[in-house]
């Protein structure tokens, strides 16, 4: 009851002190939603370079005081802490604006469903801003934050997730039934296996914070992890949670190997092999704990130095690979020179390297002061949302333009191929759905509704459809040519 009333006084007695100051904060967020952003490729690397940056300090940072035992006084490291957040957040807006500039034609039923997938992707992500920006206050005015605060961030960024990724892989699995392509089901799997990952992550931390006191007060990280608990309970779930990623990291990286694998022509097969494999090597080699345990010998010997060692290398594990899965939509980018089709896939390219480096939760569980692993989780929306929304676009783009299949089959690049099999997919559910609409109407086609009832029949129709127009598009190229 102390956190939601006891504070209520003094909260408000802050903000009308500092009248101006939260005025002016507020009207930069207003100019930077009304700012007009051209997603370029350099942008995009550098928007997923900043954030893997920043997350790779703020899930490594108590690892490292851990072991050096020295640290920043308290006030360089909240002021720190707010920089990243304040760039986190701006981030998270400008991605979210870019978005929103983008509409695609719908009909009134599927147009509601993304409203309502938009709204719940704009408001969680604002609501995680939100409970961040009481823990920065709390933390500058009384020293202490509320961990319940953290429970809310990891609510609101998870549970959304789950529901975007439960989205995508819906569709997914839609697009493979129909394609019987291998890539697609491997995207489908590894984003199943990180919706596990995410609720067992969420029962991890819910069982571990309650060993921890409810306000955290400002101390050194020597002092948290000193007097840090692990549950019992606890203590299985990173091996699981290992186990969840790994998959989910694997199965990802055979997609992008089999998408980027024509570029073992133009680079050789050698220098191909070694680029796409050293990610792979690098994410793996943490794991040799659990079989081999290399490093125990070297640690034996020289302790601090060695780990320091190892967590300045093995940093950015997965922050690489989500760089690595990237660059497939990236790539496919720069062969498109559909403006819309590019920056579909941009979203998409921002929105995997943004899942696949935020999935991280150790540093969250010591309930530090400030809260690191908190900016970790934060951008976790709106990556799976990126993801979802880049790549439905995608679909609906290029089912919609009959110039980019064609493009798409005349090209031997295998992130077009898959451009194709998405967009012919999409096409022939958008036919059908239409199809069914005009068969359900009791004016039209009264003397075939008993033929066309059938699901079967409908898919047989939309087969009929599609060879005629590719018998069309076949004609269209022989005049062309003639």
């Amino acid at each position: 009851m102390y956190f939601f009333y006891g504070r209520h006084y003094f909260l408000y007695t802050i903000q009308w002190r500092n009248k101006n100051k939260w005025i002016t904060f507020y009207l930069s967020w207003i100019m930077v939603g009304h700012l007009s952003f051209k997603l370029t490729n350099k942008r995009v690397l550098f928007f997923i370079l900043a954030i893997s940056a920043i997350i790779v300090i703020d899930s490594n940072v108590i690892n490292f005081y851990a072991y050096t035992n020295k640290e920043l006084p308290l006030p360089s490291k909240v002021g720190i802490f707010t920089i990243f957040s304040i760039t986190f957040s701006i981030i998270a807006i400008v991605l979210l604006k870019v978005i929103e500039s983008y509409h695609f034609s719908s009909n009134y039923k599927q147009r509601k469903a993304q409203n309502l997938v938009r709204f719940t992707a704009i408001a969680s992500q604002f609501m995680v801003i939100a409970f961040l920006a009481v823990e920065i206050v709390q933390m500058a005015f009384v020293n202490m934050y509320n961990s319940n605060l953290t429970l809310l961030i990891l609510f609101t960024s998870f549970v959304p997730s789950i529901l975007f990724l439960l989205l995508l892989v819906l569709l997914l699995v839609g697009w493979f039934r129909s394609s019987k392509n291998v890539m697609i089901i491997a995207y489908a799997i590894s984003f199943s296996i990180v919706c596990i990952y995410l609720v067992v992550s969420t029962v991890y931390v819910n069982v571990q914070f309650t060993y921890n006191s409810e306000w955290v007060k400002a101390k050194s990280l020597h002092s948290t992890l000193v007097n840090s608990s692990v549950s019992d309970l606890a203590l299985s779930f990173g091996v699981a949670l290992d186990a969840l990623y790994l998959f989910s990291f694997v199965l990802v990286w055979i997609a992008t190997v089999a998408l980027l694998r024509q570029y073992r022509n133009k680079i050789g097969r050698t220098r191909f092999w070694v680029i796409i494999t050293i990610p792979l090597i690098y994410f793996l080699f943490p794991f040799e704990t659990y079989f081999a345990n290399f490093s125990e010998a070297m640690l034996s010997g020289s302790p601090v130095i060695f780990s320091v060692i190892y967590i300045i290398l093995f940093s950015a594990t997965k922050q690489v690979g989500g760089v690595l899965f990237s660059i497939v939509f990236l790539t496919a980018a720069t062969k498109i020179k559909q403006p819309n089709l590019q920056n579909s896939l941009k979203i998409a390219a921002i929105g995997i390297a943004v899942i696949f480096s935020s999935i991280e939760i150790n540093s969250l569980l010591y309930a530090a002061y400030p809260p690191y692993g908190v900016l970790t989780i934060m951008l976790m929306p709106l990556g799976s949302y990126s993801l979802f929304i880049g790549l439905f676009a995608s679909a609906r783009l290029a089912s919609q333009d009959k110039k980019l299949r064609r493009e798409f089959f005349q090209s031997a690049e295998k992130q077009l191929a898959l451009l194709q099999t998405i967009g012919k997919v999409q096409m022939e559910k958008e036919l059908e759905k239409s199809l069914k609409s005009i068969l359900k109407r009791p004016s039209i086609l009264e003397e075939s509704r008993d033929d066309y009832r059938g699901e079967e029949n409908v898919r047989e129709l939309v087969q009929e459809v599609i060879y005629e127009l590719r018998l069309k598009e076949t004609a269209d190229k022989n005049t062309d040519a003639g």
